[in-house]
């Protein structure tokens, strides 16, 4: 179910954070991307992509609102 519109960054910041550490974790353990990436399900890889995807689009749209990143 999709988040409501008044809690949905604050539904969506936690699971990110939790992303994030897990990448962070990689690179301090000093895993390459392909290292970090055989350790996830064909399923998990996807969903994976496609945040990436979605971030990098996300970056974009807030430059156009005139956030500075």
């Amino acid at each position: 179910m999709a988040n409501m519109s008044y809690c949905r960054f604050e539904n969506t910041v936690s699971d990110m954070y939790d992303c994030q550490q897990a990448i962070e974790d990689a690179v301090i353990e000093g895993k390459t991307p392909s290292e970090f990436m055989e350790d996830m399900s064909d399923y998990e890889r996807s969903a994976f992509e496609s945040m990436l995807s979605s971030c990098k689009d996300m970056i974009a749209v807030l430059e156009d609102l005139g956030v500075h990143v």
